[in-house]
């Protein structure tokens, strides 16, 4: 019944849809691309017209893995490239995109900051990275605490899960808006003042990289 709800683009050609990507759960490719199919109105507006780094698992999950930044030879004319310092660039925009890259077992697509046609950011993000997913409730806590200082700053903040223990805070920026370098000062002051306030949940380890990382101890 789902596969007749959200069929897949005639463009598409399913290689290999049985084969198995999460055996823990019984689930293989053809459930991989229905899951994108289903996802695909949520999901694509964080990629659209972002340049993509993609961890592809051949084998499916468990498996040996590798990051693809260059879009292969092989991809077919309706998907998108930017090239960046001769690297080739996925940009996925539409549906077909997505589950063309499903097929190649793309199952980790990692954004930058920017869009393509600009190289200013468009979001702050703050990591907050526990020491074991046994403290789980110490990112929680972090998060509470961010998101009341930056209420007191009226600035709306959203929350996602981050890897397999962590949780990252997102600011939208208005588009073009501050620089890099503008958004890292401001993160480096929230992310300093947070580590005086309470040392002992709050570690400051990278602000120099455009994420500002914090450890929760």
């Amino acid at each position: 019944m789902l596969k007749q709800l959200y069929p897949l683009p005639a463009a598409i050609e399913v290689t290999h849809p049985e084969k198995p990507i999460v055996p823990a759960l019984q689930l293989n490719k053809a459930d991989y691309l229905l899951y994108l199919r289903q996802a695909a109105p949520y999901l694509l507006p964080f990629l659209r017209e972002r340049r993509l780094t993609l961890i592809r698992y051949p084998h499916g999950t468990g498996d040996e893995f590798f990051y693809q930044k260059s879009t292969p030879d092989y991809a077919p004319d309706f998907v998108l490239t930017d090239e960046v310092d001769d690297i080739s660039y996925t940009v996925c925009n539409d549906p077909r995109t997505l589950l063309w890259l499903g097929n190649q077992l793309a199952m980790e697509f990692h954004i930058p900051f920017e869009t393509r046609d600009t190289n200013r950011p468009t979001e702050i993000v703050f990591d907050l990275d526990p020491p074991s997913v046994n403290e789980f409730h110490l990112a929680i806590e972090a998060a509470k605490r961010i998101k009341a200082l930056l209420d007191g700053l009226f600035l709306t903040a959203f929350i996602k899960t981050s890897g397999g223990k962590g949780l990252q805070v997102y600011i939208p920026l208005k588009k073009n808006a501050f620089t890099y370098e503008e958004t890292r000062q401001f993160t480096a002051f929230i992310c300093q003042f947070l580590c005086e306030q309470a040392p002992d949940l709050f570690l400051l380890w990278n602000v120099l990289r455009k994420t500002a990382a914090i450890a929760c101890i």
